[in-house]
C-alpha cells in the first residue's frame, strides 16, 4: 500500500493570469472584525467596572468616549449568538 500525500489546490485567475493557491481549506475568516469587537467589548466591560475613574482609563488607553460606547453594544448579544461568532459559525451575509 502506498502512502498518500493530498495538497488541496484551488486555481484561481486574477486578470489574465492563473495561478494555484495551495493548502487553503477553510475560507478566509470573514468574523475576524467582529471577534476583535465581542473581544474589545468584554475586556472594556470588566475593566471599566473595575476602574476607580473612567475617564483615566478611557484617556490613558486612547479611547474616545463615543467608540467604546458603540464596541460596549455587542456585550447586549445574547450568549448563544456571541458563541456562534466566536466559533465561525455564525451565518455569513451572502450579498
Amino acid at each position: 500500500m502506498a502512502d498518500e500525500l493530498l495538497i488541496p489546490i484551488k486555481v484561481v485567475k486574477r486578470g489574465s493570469a492563473k495561478g494555484k493557491v495551495l493548502g487553503r481549506t477553510q475560507p478566509a475568516n470573514v468574523n475576524k472584525p467582529l471577534k476583535r469587537a465581542l473581544a474589545k467589548a468584554y475586556k472594556w466591560d470588566e475593566d471599566l467596572m473595575n476602574a476607580q475613574d473612567r475617564d483615566q482609563y478611557l484617556f490613558q488607553n486612547n479611547l474616545s468616549r463615543r467608540y467604546v460606547q458603540r464596541i460596549l453594544k455587542f456585550n447586549c448579544f445574547s450568549p448563544k449568538i456571541k458563541q456562534m461568532i466566536m466559533s465561525g459559525t455564525f451565518p455569513q451575509e451572502s450579498n
